[in-house]
């Protein structure tokens, strides 16, 4: 039928390089927007619809707001819908798509509460927005905005892609506004923060990254779709009939930017006064950074369950936390100094 209802711990519609399982993902890690944002599986429902062609489909849902850990959190929520159309244009389609999620951070009543891009989540209602550059295998996070005290955020994210044989292109953006507190605010009860004195902007900032991409399936498969996500790409020549299987060239552009002058020009309020002490401009131009990633992969699919991949990744960083260290006799402003790196990663993988 027309409806589905969905239980359990899954992706809170957010974007299609979220939604879509790693086993078919373009590249090794997904786009560093989603590990800036902390987009991940939640508990929670939603309610969809589908056409009768399956063409266009929207859901809508509540979840949990932190992923599933020991901290037992049940009072944050997070409501989101995500509605995809994927018309057939010439010898392929294209998939359009719109995501948005409100997201609503606990209490402080000692328990933990959402941090994007970590998987240890600050106390309280406090929210951290930074990503790893490209691997997840490194602990380092050269875009980082540090904690901010804030009562919960907005993501809005658009999809485009499109699929012509075996070529295929597109991407996508996301974009999150911040309702942080404010210098002045007092907190009591169970909206008091542990440690009363926290960094708030002095506004509402916000933050967004997007990337786009380009892949071609050397030997004449198309990249596999399904009810609005990436799929299984069906190889039409595997290894195990004696093929070569399937060889697939792709490249990435994908940028990121945590820079907001409403959170570098901040200050460190404390809650139980009101008083907020302004942030030193070090520290200030220190906070959040940008960072592009340059990548380039070569998948080789010799059946439809096994894959190898192989990605080159070069990253440029602006600003940010490091700035400062990695070119510490520089006289340009903290949030102006650049610096790269570069890497080679690997995967083997199967499914069953």
């Amino acid at each position: 039928g027309p409806l589905t209802l969905t239980l359990g711990n899954f992706e809170s519609l957010d974007g299609m390089e979220q939604i879509t399982s790693s086993r078919w993902s373009s590249f090794i890690e997904r786009a560093q927007i989603n590990d800036a944002l902390g987009n991940t599986r939640r508990l929670g429902a939603s309610v969809g619809f589908k056409s009768a062609d399956n063409l266009f489909r929207i859901d809508g849902g509540l979840f949990a707001a932190h992923s599933i850990d020991a901290s037992l959190d049940n009072k944050g929520w997070i409501a989101a819908a995500r509605a995809t159309y994927a018309p057939y244009v010439g010898p392929g389609f294209v998939h359009l798509g719109l995501n948005f999620q409100h997201r609503e951070f606990q209490e402080n009543n000692g328990a933990t509460a959402l941090t994007a891009g970590s998987g240890s989540p600050s106390t309280g209602q406090l929210v951290r927005y930074r990503a790893r550059p490209f691997l997840q295998t490194t602990a380092q996070r050269f875009a980082d905005t540090g904690n901010i005290a804030a009562e919960g955020d907005d993501i809005f994210g658009a999809e485009a892609y499109a699929v012509f044989k075996s070529l295929h292109f597109g991407g996508e953006v996301q974009y999150a506004k911040v309702r942080a507190y404010k210098a002045g605010d007092k907190l009591t009860g169970l909206d008091q923060f542990s440690s009363t004195s926290q960094v708030v902007p002095t506004g509402k900032p916000s933050f967004w990254g997007g990337h786009f991409e380009v892949g071609y399936f050397l030997t004449g498969e198309t990249r596999g779709y399904k009810n609005g996500t990436w799929d299984r790409t069906k190889v039409l020549n595997p290894v195990d009939k004696g093929g070569m299987g399937a060889f697939q060239i792709i490249g990435r552009v994908d940028y990121l930017d945590l820079n907001d002058s409403k959170l570098q020009k901040g200050c460190t309020n404390n809650f139980a006064t009101g008083v907020c002490t302004p942030l030193s401009v070090a520290s200030g131009l220190a906070k959040g950074g940008s960072q592009t990633g340059y990548l380039a992969g070569l998948t080789w699919i010799p059946t439809d369950y096994v894959r190898f991949l192989v990605n080159y990744i070069h990253t440029e960083a602006e600003g940010g936390p490091f700035a400062a260290t990695v070119d510490p006799t520089s006289t340009s402003p903290v949030n102006k100094r650049g610096y790269s790196s570069d890497a080679i990663a690997l995967r083997a993988q199967f499914d069953f």
